[in-house]
């Protein structure tokens, strides 16, 4: 047999392949790309959650808050949330609130 009749045959056989190689990477990279798209949505969604509850957080830390004598107290989120400090104005805020 001669190259020149497998000419044909090859060359179909060529084409077949690189066409499926091609097709192949395409769904690949259509499917990568979607998949990454999802994801990056979803994590975007956590962190903007997690923004406004960090916000939520410190408005709450920053609230002034009354106790059971009446003074008005706030917590200080730079210093520790554990600390309570007295918002002094002036010696008269001392006196218990009405």
């Amino acid at each position: 047999m001669e190259l020149v009749s497998l000419l044909p045959a090859l060359t179909t056989t060529a084409l077949f392949a690189g066409a499926l190689w091609l097709g192949r990477e395409m769904i690949s990279t259509r499917l990568t790309r979607s998949v990454q798209q999802e994801f990056d949505k979803k994590i975007e969604s956590v962190r903007a959650d997690l923004r406004a509850s960090e916000e939520r957080f410190k408005a709450q830390l920053w609230e002034p808050i009354t106790i059971g004598v009446g003074f008005e107290l706030v917590r200080s989120y730079f210093h520790s949330c554990s600390r309570i400090y007295p918002l002094v104005k002036s010696p008269k805020t001392l006196v218990k609130m009405a």
